[in-house]
């Protein structure tokens, strides 16, 4: 099944045409034809059947039959197109699924100038390595940065790592070589951290707490520290003109540069390279992994350390959502590297490098970046939702650039401003959950064009200069002759429900069946490094009726307790008499009414065997960390270490998907996958996200398990955007706690 552009990306008026190649080993002569049926995102089907014809016997010695097929699909998308070959009138013989996008004219005029790129192994991992099927996939994607290619106008998407040995070794080159060129950006540093405990503590800007480093480790921080002067220096005295990233590293690496005081002449761009990997673009600091966080946590440490002027940049190995078993789904992907993409933007990112052009197909596959291509791996490459969803994006705001955040009116609500150079404006809107209806105002008096995530536009026509529209998960551009004065929201969706038979664990109707707990709690304070949290002072209470729900409880949180404010404050709720969960539930939920500054709930579970269960993340192995004693008593620190565990979770164990978050306005129905095992006697291989349940013994669930606790976790402040900001509310409901 031949496609007649690379790669099955089609741009309008083209219509996509295939031609199939069939070699019949049989020996009949007999009418066959074909059917395709395709499916676009959003749902809309078509059945398309093609005139009868006889395929060439095997006997005539031609090897190869082929049939021309032109799909009459003209709207911009993303499709699941399936050909099926048929005998005579219905006898299906084989069938083959593709995916193919319909994109926009390609009108872009500023592609060779933008941020835009991505990775490319080249062949490594056994992806493609002919550059003119990945080449012609950037450039329809509107890329600059791939793998380089003056055939089709790609630069580099990578820098090159440098020391003073290497550095030395290019002053050779230059001298040798009239026409050697330096390369335009190199980092000091790559992947590079001053130990494991180093790295699995939240920075000292954000907790509060300084790190003190043993001889090992500062041994260390003065070897990178010697390393990085005479490199800088090198740099600067023989190749002025080429950028110098301090990076990529993780931000633990930047501030203790800062606080030992790296001259600010040389420190002017700080290399940002958050994984991201399954985190909600959203996800709020201190979790330095996801991209937005990230980027903040960077311009914290570098201001708070008086390197104001120092830029902030990303390096090129940055954000990877996976599509890969057990991620995210293509869906999720696509609306996730839009809303990546979104941050890096408003931060003044002016290299943007996500994911890879295609998956990895060997067993890299499975790793965190495996699965984080716009396109299906080799040699069956073919566009994901998020290649179009990226193609889009590039093309909507081609030569635009970012002016403002809108205000909204809500945390939970995202509108970004660009201003095109035609003086028109482009407001991206989106929110992290659920769907929302808004009344948008301005100076207008033409139309409005309204486009999608995958690329179809909508014409709106404003009365009285208000328009309304509907923006959710996917982010959508609204391009308007001026500025947007003012947004409104007018109704707030969550459609998602418990099931009709779901076990009420506790109806959460009245305060009776539980017990506030006073004491502090130091697993929720120090067990989660990209997530610390301190105490605060909370007030439980019932509520009679509220917004649609009847006898509900009230959280709010009066005072925030020791720490900074960069960390949640938790408070918690025990049950008084612990509540058994019939057979083997696999998620646990309740209703939550949010007000969009985040926050976030915890449960508590415990087997047959006594085997305590919390969702805040698998444990690591080995030794606790020595910085651990900052935060707990001396007798606290040698029980931990007399476990034999570290005491601290796991990497991507603390809800990295989000599902627990409260990022969302109203009643929404909020759900976490419970631990357990397959198998008929559920005695066999854990289910995926056990790795989210830190447990205490064996880590095997004995049924039945019990339900005991109740966790909530809200914050002072909220990150919104490139905004750090008090939270607008501090109150969030709950209600109707079951399993299912």
């Amino acid at each position: 099944l031949q496609p007649a552009e690379p790669g099955h990306v089609f741009n309008q008026p083209l219509k996509p045409r295939y031609t199939v190649h069939m070699r019949n080993h049989y020996e009949h002569y007999r009418p066959h034809h074909f059917e395709v049926e395709t499916t676009r995102d959003d749902g809309v089907t078509n059945r398309f059947v093609f005139p009868e014809f006889r395929p060439w016997g095997p006997g005539l010695r031609v090897p190869l039959s082929t049939q021309e097929i032109e799909l009459d699909l003209s709207a911009r998308g993303h499709y699941t197109a399936t050909f099926r070959l048929v005998k005579g009138a219905r006898e299906v013989l084989t069938e083959r699924t593709v995916m193919l996008a319909i994109l926009a004219p390609d009108t872009r005029a500023h592609r060779r100038e933008g941020p835009f790129g991505t990775w490319d192994f080249a062949g490594t991992h056994n992806t493609p390595a002919d550059i003119d099927l990945t080449g012609s996939l950037a450039v329809k994607a509107g890329l600059r940065y791939m793998r380089p290619s003056e055939r089709h106008g790609l630069e580099a998407f990578n820098d090159p790592a440098v020391n003073p040995d290497k550095v030395r070794k290019m002053i050779a080159e230059k001298a040798a070589n009239p026409d050697f060129r330096a390369p335009p950006r190199v980092l000091i540093f790559h992947e590079t951290s001053i130990s494991g405990p180093h790295i699995t503590r939240t920075p000292e800007t954000f907790s509060g707490v300084p790190y003190i480093m043993n001889e090992k480790e500062q041994a260390r921080f003065d070897q990178l520290w010697n390393e990085a002067i005479e490199t800088y220096e090198l740099m600067r005295a023989n190749f002025p003109d080429t950028e110098i990233y301090f990076g990529n590293g993780p931000p633990h690496l930047v501030e203790a540069f800062c606080k030992r005081g790296i001259p600010k002449e040389l420190l002017t761009i700080a290399g940002n390279e958050s994984g991201s990997f399954m985190r909600p673009p959203e996800a709020q600091p201190t979790d330095f992994v996801g991209n937005n966080a990230g980027l903040f946590m960077f311009r914290r440490i570098l201001d708070a350390h008086g390197y104001t002027d120092t830029k902030l940049y990303q390096c090129y190995e940055v954000c990877y959502p996976n599509t890969n078993p057990g991620n995210l789904s293509p869906r999720k992907q696509a609306q996730y590297y839009a809303r990546h993409i979104m941050h890096s933007l408003a931060w003044g990112v002016p290299l943007i490098r996500v994911g890879s052009i295609t998956d990895m197909a060997n067993s890299y596959y499975h790793s965190n970046w495996g699965g984080s291509g716009f396109c299906t791996a080799y040699p069956r490459v073919a566009p994901k939702e998020a290649y179009v969803a990226y193609a889009t994006l590039t093309q909507v705001l081609d030569g635009a650039r970012f002016r403002r955040q809108v205000p909204t009116g809500s945390a939970a609500l995202y509108a970004f401003e660009f201003e095109r150079r035609d003086g028109t404006a482009i407001t991206c809107l989106w929110t992290p959950r659920g769907a929302r209806d808004l009344v948008l105002t301005g100076d207008w008096n033409g139309d409005v064009i309204l486009t999608g995530l995958f690329g179809r536009e909508e014409t709106l026509a404003p009365a009285n200069g208000r328009v309304a529209c509907t923006v959710s998960e996917s982010l959508v551009y609204l391009r308007t002759p001026s500025p947007v004065r003012a947004i409104e929201t007018v109704a707030v969706r969550h459609p998602a429900a418990p099931a009709a038979g779901a076990f009420v664990v506790d109806p959460l109707a009245s305060l009776v069946p539980w017990m506030p707990e006073t004491r502090r709690d130091t697993e929720l304070e120090t067990y989660t490094f990209l997530n610390l949290r301190r105490p605060g002072t909370f007030t439980w209470s019932e509520e009679p009726a509220f917004e649609g729900f009847e006898n509900v409880v009230r959280v709010t949180l009066d005072q925030p307790g020791e720490g900074t404010e960069y960390q949640q404050c938790y408070s918690a709720l025990k049950l008084k008499q612990p509540v058994e969960l019939p057979g083997a539930p696999a998620q646990i939920g309740l209703w939550v009414w949010g007000n969009g500054n985040g926050g976030r709930v915890i449960f508590e579970l415990e087997d047959a065997q006594g085997e305590r269960w919390i969702s805040i993340g698998a444990e690591q192995g080995g030794e606790p960390n020595a910085w651990m004693a900052d935060f707990m008593t001396k007798e606290m620190f040698e029980e931990l270490r007399a476990r034999g565990k570290a005491g601290i979770c796991d990497w991507n164990s603390d809800d990295a998907w989000g599902d627990s978050y409260l990022n969302h306005d109203g009643w929404r129905f909020v759900t976490f996958p419970l631990p357990g095992q397959y198998g008929r006697n559920h005695d066999g291989y854990h289910w995926p996200r056990n790795s989210q349940w830190r447990f205490s013994a064996e880590g095997r669930v004995d049924y039945p398990l019990r339900f005991t606790r109740l966790v909530v976790t809200l914050p002072e402040k909220v990150l919104h955007g490139t905004e750090w900001r008090p939270a607008s509310s501090r109150t969030i409901r709950v209600s109707g706690l079951v399993v299912e």
